[in-house]
């Protein structure tokens, strides 16, 4: 088992320029099985922030692995804890 951090967060810009602001911010903590697949990290995020369904641009070259909704100005940061 590994632990997963997952924050939801505002951002300013839009388009390939979205820094974070964090005006407001939700952070979750999971665990996950050895074997997960990336997939399976993102879709577990997605569930425990309460984002099931939500269309997502993917970001990963590796950890902290990003998700920018669709048509909002939000992102989601998804990071391996050791």
């Amino acid at each position: 088992m590994f632990k997963v951090q997952a924050e939801y967060y505002d951002t300013l810009g839009s388009g390939s320029i979205r820094e974070g602001n964090y005006c407001w911010c939700n952070r979750v903590e999971f665990e996950m099985p050895e074997n997960s697949t990336q997939r399976s990290v993102v879709m577990r995020a997605k569930k425990e922030l309460g984002l099931t369904g939500l269309r997502c641009d993917v970001s990963s070259g590796g950890s902290p692995i990003i998700l920018h909704p669709r048509g909002e100005c939000t992102a989601i940061s998804i990071d391996y804890l050791v």
